[in-house]
């Protein structure tokens, strides 16, 4: 998958925050938020169903994002770490709670945590 397209810069980042490649994962991170914020830009001001993908696509970048901050957290060991990292366990536990049984999406969403 080409990553000048949203998902093959996102799937280069998941392979990239795995292998502990932190800033090119940051940097491909922001591709992917570029590229995503010219599609959904154009379709959202056409309608939220066109757009629904596009906000998707969004959150996972986002989910990444903390990922990628998580891992950084951890590898630094600077002070207050564990307590972030506190943090960003809960909210993804809460965020996981709130998420309807959608297989699709849930595999998205275990693939790079």
């Amino acid at each position: 998958m080409p990553d000048n397209s949203v998902e093959g810069a996102i799937y280069k980042g998941m392979l990239l925050v795995h292998t502990e490649q932190h800033q090119e994962a940051k940097a491909t991170m922001e591709r992917a938020r570029e590229l995503l914020n010219t599609r959904v830009t154009a379709l959202v001001s056409e309608s939220y169903q066109r757009a629904y993908r596009g906000v998707v696509l969004t959150q996972q970048v986002v989910e990444l994002e903390e990922v990628l901050h998580f891992k950084m957290l951890m590898r630094e060991g600077k002070e207050g770490w564990e307590e972030e990292c506190k943090h960003l366990r809960e909210m993804w536990s809460r965020r996981l709670r709130g998420v309807q049984v959608y297989l699709l999406y849930l595999s998205n969403v275990f693939s790079y945590r």
